[in-house]
């Protein structure tokens, strides 16, 4: 393990791991403090590497040596753990619950933790479950633009059509997906090959039972979007309106 530059990315996690739990603290009570606590844990499992527990890290830290550093690093996925609950509701008007802040924080936070520890490897099924989670939250996505589309634009609600929306998102991103993963990290856009990628395509059984678990998650979202995400679409719509109106939940539609 390569203890060398870990200075500033232990600095620049703690930093980010302050403003979230400020954050958390200031605007939530103490259900949301817990759970931003437990984002500041998890996205420290990308940040410093477990090797730091063993006999070797501790008497390197002992003896003022550095922490060692996730390799490979996600910064990017570290920073969203962490703020995407402050992004949420600053860019797009939406507050979350602390369910769902703990739902994203595992979707996000399961795949780098298995590139970088070697759990996609150890455990057969960790792979089904990340792809789960990560159509659960594609298909949200889709499922509450759409939504607030149709409250912005007094359009009648229409959950087939949210469904067959978040549908179209979850399949394309699954297939944009398998893409990156055969093409990603190997080839410049010359074609030449720059590094060597942390992921794996084990053939095409894999990549089918990745789209079919893709599909469950799909599934969850059609069952569930329609109590689950009225909030956050009608947060979306507030943020967006064109006109001010009554966006709470519940609200009767003006005449």
């Amino acid at each position: 393990m390569d203890w060398l530059g870990s200075g500033p990315a232990v600095a620049g996690f703690l930093l980010v791991g302050c403003v979230a739990v400020a954050h958390g603290y200031r605007t939530r009570d103490t259900t949301w403090a817990a759970t931003t606590a437990l984002r500041w844990l998890l996205a420290g499992l990308l940040v410093v590497d477990l090797s730091v527990l063993t006999v070797d890290g501790l008497r390197t830290l002992a003896t003022g040596g550095l922490l060692p550093v996730v390799v490979p690093f996600y910064p990017h996925y570290v920073a969203v753990v962490l703020l995407h609950p402050l992004l949420l509701s600053t860019l797009f008007g939406v507050d979350l619950t602390a369910r769902q802040s703990l739902w994203i924080t595992l979707t996000l936070f399961l795949h780098p933790f298995g590139v970088a520890y070697g759990v996609y490897d150890a455990i057969w099924w960790f792979d089904h479950l990340t792809h789960f989670l990560s159509a659960t939250l594609v298909g949200s996505i889709a499922y509450v633009a759409g939504r607030a589309y149709q409250l912005s634009t007094d359009r009648p609600a229409r959950h087939g059509r949210l469904v067959a929306l978040a549908l179209v998102a979850v399949v394309a991103g699954g297939l944009f997906w398998e893409a990156y993963e055969i093409f990603e990290g190997r080839y410049s856009l010359y074609g030449f090959e720059i590094w060597k990628s942390p992921l794996v395509v084990y053939g095409p059984g894999d990549t089918f039972w990745d789209l079919v678990f893709n599909l469950f998650g799909w599934l969850t979202v059609a069952l569930f979007g329609r109590r689950a995400l009225e909030a956050s679409a009608r947060g979306v719509a507030r943020q967006f309106a064109w006109r001010p109106r009554d966006w709470s939940v519940g609200a009767s539609k003006k005449s």
